[in-house]
């Protein structure tokens, strides 16, 4: 059964196809269309726009190519590596291995209660319905049941990959007798480096088809702290080994060390970015440019125009400057958030299969010669 979202994006493409089927000389821009390519000559605003798609095209290739051939590298490792990988597999799925995942979500809904007591004292934007609330909290159990156990398993394998090919140019193994000070350095540059990988597939998700994916996240109209693990199930197939597989190869792991990376990357990044969501009027002033806050995020998760594509990073924000896509809010800045034009999935239904019903809307488009809009209203061949 068709639902109103359905029906709502069957209803854009065929008005975008009727309109096109009229004339090729429109007056005004069709939504959802692609203009001709040649057109871009006629306009210097045009022809920019039309260069800029060509860069972020070459660039999307580049980096979708890559992590293809690096997802088939660790595949082949594992599959050599079946037995040993299946042994701690078991282990991370033994009694303790479990108890420490409930300890880990426990952890994590602790902490939203507490962001959640703050949100109401010291709100930056409005407050989630008790439905929107539950509704977050449901696609937040269909993508918890999968991330924990992907970020171990990917960490291991892309420990063995690191292992059999001699990779890594900076150790970062685990010995017995390290110091507190160099656990902590090597935890540093793990992190560093895991958010500089971060950043990349982030923005990746938002300038390629994988944005139909990552949407369903940035519908949210009441950002709070329960909207961190409002993601697809697709997320944590995805940007774990985006980052895992750059770090097997950049630093060595064994795959012990991979693991225990893996594990900690999620329940890390979870607490952070549950922190960046919450709706709270939190912002670090001058020091903006160097980590993330709650009104940084927000201005990533803004629906306004000057707002798109910016602040990517997912902690430390000088990777935004570094890259061009650092925005400093100002004080008192504190944007509404959603994606424009568009309005919030209501049932559990329509958010876990959203992206499939987006890809095959756009499969469509394709095949019809058309385009499909992006976050930006550029449209994506």
């Amino acid at each position: 059964m068709l639902t109103e979202i359905d029906l709502l994006l069957c209803l854009e493409y065929v008005d975008c196809e009727k309109a096109m089927s009229k004339t090729h000389n429109t007056a005004a821009p069709i939504p959802l269309c692609a203009s001709d390519p040649n057109d871009s000559a006629a306009s210097p605003i045009g022809a920019t726009v039309h260069g800029r798609r060509n860069i972020r095209t070459y660039w999307v290739v580049i980096y979708g190519g890559l992590l293809v051939l690096l997802l088939i590298g660790m595949a082949v490792a594992a599959v050599f590596h079946m037995t040993t990988i299946t042994r701690h597999i078991a282990h991370a799925g033994s009694h303790s291995g479990v108890k420490k995942l409930l300890i880990s979500q426990a952890t994590f809904l602790g902490l939203i209660g507490a962001l959640f007591l703050a949100e109401r004292r010291y709100p930056a934007g409005p407050m989630p319905t008790i439905r929107t609330w539950l509704l977050n909290f449901k696609i937040y159990m269909a993508f918890v049941i999968v991330t924990p156990f992907v970020g171990v398993l990917l960490g291991i394998c892309a420990g063995y990959v690191s292992q059999i090919f001699n990779l890594g140019l900076i150790n970062i193994r685990f010995p017995e007798h390290w110091s507190v000070a160099g656990a902590v350095t090597a935890y540093f540059i793990w992190a560093f480096a895991s958010d500089f990988f971060y950043y990349w597939f982030h923005r990746f998700q938002h300038e390629s088809f994988f944005w139909h994916q990552h949407k369903l996240h940035h519908l949210d109209e009441t950002l709070c702290a329960i909207t961190t693990g409002r993601n697809h199930w697709l997320e944590g197939l995805l940007y774990i080994p985006a980052r895992l597989i750059p770090l097997a190869i950049l630093i060595k792991l064994d795959p012990a060390s991979g693991g225990i990376i893996g594990g900690v990357i999620t329940f890390f990044e979870s607490n952070w970015r549950m922190f960046n969501h919450s709706n709270i009027r939190i912002g670090f002033g001058c020091m903006s440019w160097l980590l993330t806050s709650p009104q940084m995020h927000r201005v990533h998760h803004s629906r306004l125009p000057e707002h798109q594509n910016k602040n990517y990073a997912s902690v430390f924000s000088i990777l935004d400057v570094l890259f061009g896509t650092y925005y400093h809010p100002r004080r008192d800045e504190f944007p509404p958030t959603g994606v424009p034009g568009e309005r919030d999935v209501r049932t559990i239904s329509e958010a876990l299969t959203l992206p499939f019903r987006e890809w095959w809307l756009r499969l469509c488009a394709w095949r019809r010669g058309r385009a499909y809009a992006m976050p930006n209203g550029e449209p994506l061949n």
